[in-house]
């Protein structure tokens, strides 16, 4: 009697599932593990422990020890510039100016140095003014505007320089120095003539300086509220 194709092939993978577990089993039984199904095997192996590595503590590590009620960074007070240090960065960055090997690099150096706020920069910015080549000019002026310049000597010259350099982005610089570091009566009658001239370049901006001048004195002039309340505590 023939079976049908498909039952043959039926019998024959139940045929094959019965040899692969009977092969299994006999594998089993004949290897030096335990056999799973044994859970008294399962207790008798000794499976070692891993090794332990003891955590290091915060102060076994390198560095100072570590208070716990130590403030943080927020709560530290800034550290005050070293200024020796300074001195001697501003140094590096003056030699730089005569080190230079070409001279769109020495006009680079001579705007690095508006990076220090230190007087020192005046020895090579206040000689660079009476430059024959304007960029060198407006240079000087630029690292001044972001430096600092405190020489009254040098503020005369940013005062001439307004009103007489060749160079309208010269005199242009010069401005924004004069405004913002010169306070003297020589500055102010100075900005009230570009004020008033009627089509000068610079008309606008001396008179929105003048504003911004008059409405800082009149604050300072006023006595400060907060004092007041105090007082009257």
């Amino acid at each position: 009697m023939k079976l049908p194709h498909g039952k043959l092939i039926l019998v024959s993978m139940a045929i094959l599932l019965v040899i692969g577990a009977t092969l299994l089993r006999r594998h089993l039984k004949q290897s030096d593990y335990p056999n799973v199904q044994d859970k008294q095997a399962l207790k008798s192996v000794d499976i070692p422990a891993a090794p332990s590595t003891p955590r290091p503590s915060i102060n076994s590590l390198p560095g100072p020890a570590l208070v716990v009620d130590q403030p943080t960074v927020r709560d530290l007070p800034r550290p005050m510039p070293d200024r020796r240090a300074r001195r001697g960065s501003t140094e590096q960055a003056i030699d730089r100016v005569s080190d230079a090997g070409s001279l769109e690099a020495q006009i680079q150096a001579i705007r690095d140095l508006g990076n220090f706020q230190d007087p020192q920069t005046i020895k090579v910015l206040g000689p660079a003014l009476h430059s024959h080549i304007a960029e060198v000019r407006k240079a000087a002026l630029e690292a001044m505007r972001e430096g600092t310049v405190e020489d009254p000597a040098t503020l005369a010259e940013v005062r001439y320089a307004v009103t007489n350099d060749s160079d309208p982005g010269v005199r242009q610089a010069a401005l924004e120095v004069l405004v913002r570091y010169d306070e003297s009566a020589e500055a102010r009658s100075l900005l009230e003539k570009l004020a008033s001239e009627p089509r000068g370049a610079y008309r606008d901006f001396a008179r929105r300086e003048l504003d911004r001048m008059d409405y800082e004195a009149d604050a300072r002039s006023r006595p400060d509220p907060q004092i007041q309340r105090v007082q009257q505590q």
